[in-house]
């Protein structure tokens, strides 16, 4: 595991929260592992060096949610409830602002993380796990609960995140496609309204989030 996690993880939440966004238990493991795309792309290995495996609605690995009690314990990353107490969802929030520029030893991947951060900061859980789980190439050629395979990720660099076609057969993609739907359909859409510091979510926010965040 990269050490220099423990510093990223704080201001990816910094970052995020500046632009008006959120930040949960699960968006945050999707953006650490579209940071590993891109760095992986870059570098031909991962940033994090977690052992992502394929996992219900997307990429997950067990070292994060470890390293995310870590950075809790160490108050650099605050947790604080939704305002409805019915919900086990939290959010976070940095202790205190940290700029990604002088972050890494390596400006150019400041720059593969403000990327990621551009583009998926604030977008929804939701529009982010659609996205990982049928446009990165680890999952589209992935099985299930085995480990993901990020030499499969293509060497130029996307436009508009467009990717090489899946290994998988049409039929294969329609099937995962509408179990992943089936599952989505099962609460009510994410409220994608932009988020400021002291937000007011409404219910169907809450009974989305409630349901992505059982571990995925």
């Amino acid at each position: 595991m990269n050490p220099d996690l423990v510093k990223v993880i704080p201001a990816i939440v910094a970052n995020i929260a500046k632009s008006g966004g959120y930040v949960t238990k699960t968006k945050l493991l999707k953006l650490l592992y579209l940071f590993d795309i891109e760095y992986y792309r870059a570098h031909h290995e991962t940033f994090t060096g977690f052992n992502w495996i394929y996992y219900e609605l997307g990429p997950w690995t067990q070292e994060y949610y470890n390293l995310l009690d870590q950075v809790e314990r160490d108050e650099a990353l605050i947790a604080y409830p939704s305002a409805k107490p019915d919900y086990d969802t939290k959010f976070y929030k940095a202790r205190e602002f940290v700029d990604i520029f002088g972050l890494l030893d390596n400006h150019s991947d400041e720059g593969l993380l403000r990327t990621v951060l551009n583009a998926w900061g604030n977008k929804t859980t939701a529009e982010i796990l659609e996205y990982v789980y049928f446009e990165t190439e680890p999952m589209l050629s992935g099985q299930r609960y085995q480990p993901l395979d990020f030499s499969l990720v293509s060497p130029e660099v996307p436009v508009k995140y467009s990717i090489r076609p899946s290994e998988k057969t049409p039929e294969q993609i329609r099937k995962l496609k509408a179990e992943f739907k089936n599952r989505r359909a099962a609460t009510p859409k994410e409220d994608e309204r932009k988020l400021t510091t002291q937000p007011k979510y409404d219910q169907a926010f809450f009974d989305l989030l409630a349901d992505l965040e059982k571990d995925h």
